[in-house]
């Protein structure tokens, strides 16, 4: 169903004087993969000569990827979004390349990402000081894949859609919260000096509806 393929942890592993802020191939940090996908806003770089002295660990188009050091957990898709052609993870993280005869890239992101998945990862979690998720762990989780490649992709939709819908409902809530908190200050300014009246009922009432 899927390849699970580590980095590659060999006397060839890159040293901090082999980074660079560009270069030909673009070397993974925990900043840049995060619980939806990945951030690029920190970029550190290997040249070509390092990256072929490497093994294992570089990216092909529709890899999904997981952190399984420290932040364990964090996923992101190489989709063809990714302006990046040359990309390496690090030792903290591992790649999954799926199957697409039976298991979709993007299915397998949101399996990844659901709640099911990440109870799977709290009981199987090792390591108490730095938490790891040995890829010898992963042989132990579960995942539903329906047979029907169809059926994934509607699945996804749906996901997306809800995650979409629910970014939305979270972005309106967070902007009533920080209303009421303006809210609160102005009231408390004009208990303080005399000024609560009714119009002041009002902005409550317009605030809360």
């Amino acid at each position: 169903m899927l390849k699970i393929i580590d980095g590659d942890r060999g006397k060839n592993y890159p040293k901090k004087s082999d980074f660079s802020d560009e270069g030909f191939c673009l070397f993974l940090n925990t900043k840049n993969v995060r619980p939806d996908g990945f951030n690029f806003d920190q970029q550190m770089f290997i040249g070509e000569e390092k990256d072929k002295a490497l093994r294992k660990g570089k990216l092909q188009r529709r890899d999904v990827i997981i952190t399984t050091r420290g932040t364990i957990g964090n996923i992101a898709i190489y989709d063809n979004g990714v302006g990046f052609e040359n990309i390496r993870i690090n030792s903290g993280m591992l790649i999954f390349r799926p199957n697409e005869e039976i298991i979709l890239s993007e299915y397998l992101f949101e399996i990844l990402r659901s709640s099911l998945f990440r109870t799977q990862i709290k009981r199987y979690v090792s390591g108490a000081a730095q938490p790891q998720l040995p890829i010898k762990t992963l042989l132990n989780f579960v995942i539903p894949v329906p047979e029907d490649l169809n059926v994934q992709r509607a699945i996804v939709d749906d996901l997306r859609e809800l995650y979409v819908s629910t970014q939305r409902l979270e972005n309106n809530y967070k902007q009533k919260l920080y209303s009421l908190s303006e809210l609160k200050q102005s009231l408390l300014q004009k208990a303080f000096s005399g000024e609560l009246t009714a119009e002041s009922n009002r902005l409550i009432d317009e605030a809360v509806a």
